[in-house]
């Protein structure tokens, strides 16, 4: 892969870069296509860095490249199952969650 590649999912376009051999996932568009806060999910990210296997990455942007955090794609679907949608009180944010933890291996195999 070079640059970034555009992998259309439920209405939303998510992203994938090759980092180290691997595809990763640059996860501010996801948390925020999803509706949720991009500070909390960020923080949550951080805190198990290593769980989630987090890399900071410069990545091609229209503005010039930028850094951005990243997840790698074989771990977005266990990042996915964390995101407790019964706390979330906006439905429609709520039920966009549901739509994309139920919807995820579609995007992994959209991605190979």
């Amino acid at each position: 892969m070079s640059g970034l590649i555009n992998v259309p999912f439920h209405g939303a376009n998510l992203y994938l870069v090759e980092h180290q051999g691997q595809p990763f996932v640059p996860m501010k568009p996801v948390v925020e296509g999803i509706g949720l806060d991009w500070g909390g999910q960020f923080k949550r990210m951080s805190n198990n860095a290593d769980r989630w296997g987090v890399v900071l990455m410069e990545i091609p942007s229209e503005g010039g490249p930028q850094m951005t955090t990243c997840l790698p794609l074989r771990k977005l679907a266990g990042w996915m199952a964390t995101v407790q949608a019964g706390r979330i009180k906006s439905e429609r944010v709520r039920d966009k969650v549901v739509e994309y933890q139920a919807g995820q291996g579609e995007a992994q195999q959209q991605a190979s």
